[in-house]
């Protein structure tokens, strides 16, 4: 089998568990800076546009074609939306993507669609939320606001402020309240990210519930597996009334008995590994996709609660990088 990743960055840990899982694995790394420490770990490394346009879109084919890719995984944010547009463009050409459909997308990586989407559900809570050109600090209970870029990720550009401050603050740095969005705080008891893997019917094949304990940059450093049914079920819930493919992670704020969606982000997320070593070993499911296996439904059943995750820094020290 042979796997492409894209925008590997960091994620070195997921090649490591990827050459672990999938036996006769080629694994091809994309990234447009031959220092992302992951390509050093793949098979095979290319570069790619430092712009995510047509330009990189038609490189992604031709590597993909060339090497007889079976499968491509795109890891950021920004490259999603591409992917989806033309995933039909590597599917005629006998190449799987890992990708969501462009509803979903609209709906996960727009903050405000999410919000819409939600607010009106009656299994789980949203915090309010308005674009902040319309903002109006009589419309929140909450003592401080959440200001964020509606399509932001990596909590680039997110600030907390005192309600009766937002404008003045918003003003002061030049924020665009055309992009911003004003969210009520949440003051959530602990946040949990759900793993998860749906397949191209739309069914829920598993999950892995991971209490974040402390987070660095947006993304979790330490993080514990829990099993909540309430969790299970919302997710279920989510999964059904949603059209999303492959591995996604959706997070959860608990604040007492009430649970509220926080973001839906259709790809691995930086600590899926604590699924995969906790026993959610969503991997398998890849390659009976490959293999156009019917896939089984395990759900939370098979990852062990109370497991740990503690990150830690490490480096690669070389005077080789990675070539086309």
């Amino acid at each position: 089998m042979k796997i492409f990743l894209t925008s590997p960055g960091r994620r070195v840990e997921l090649v490591k568990i990827l050459k672990k899982e999938l036996k006769d694995i080629e694994i091809i790394g994309g990234d447009y800076s031959n220092t992302s420490p992951a390509l050093l770990f793949c098979d095979k490394t290319y570069k790619l546009p430092y712009k995510i346009d047509e330009l990189y879109l038609n490189r992604v084919i031709e590597i993909a074609k060339k090497e007889s890719v079976d499968i491509v995984i795109p890891l950021i944010d920004y490259e999603l939306e591409l992917y989806s547009k033309n995933a039909n463009i590597f599917r005629e050409n006998g190449i799987e993507v890992m990708i969501s459909s462009i509803d979903s997308l609209e709906l996960s990586s727009n903050k405000l669609n999410t919000f819409n989407f939600f607010k009106n559900l009656e299994f789980i809570k949203t915090p309010n939320t308005l674009l902040l050109k319309n903002y109006n600090q009589e419309s929140f209970s909450s003592k401080y606001i959440i200001l964020k870029p509606k399509n932001g990720s990596n909590s680039i550009g997110v600030y907390k402020i005192k309600k009766e401050n937002v404008i003045d603050f918003a003003n002061m740095l030049e924020l665009d309240k055309s992009i911003y969005i004003a969210q009520e705080y949440i003051d959530f008891d602990f946040e949990v990210t759900c793993d998860t893997f749906i397949d191209k019917d739309n069914n829920l094949i598993e999950l892995c519930q991971r209490k974040r304990l402390k987070v660095r940059g947006g993304e979790v450093e330490r993080a514990v597996t829990i099993k909540d049914k309430n969790i299970t079920k919302i997710i279920e819930n989510i999964i059904e009334i949603t059209s999303f493919f492959g591995v996604i992670n959706i997070q959860i704020m608990v604040k007492g008995s009430d649970y509220y969606i926080g973001e839906i982000n259709p790809r691995f997320g930086g600590g899926f590994p604590l699924s995969y070593y906790s026993g959610a070993n969503m991997l398998e499911h890849i390659n009976a996709l490959i293999d156009s296996k019917k896939l089984k439904q395990y759900l939370d059943s098979r990852y062990k609660s109370g497991y740990y995750m503690l990150r830690f820094d490490d480096a690669i020290y070389t005077d080789e990088l990675g070539n086309d």
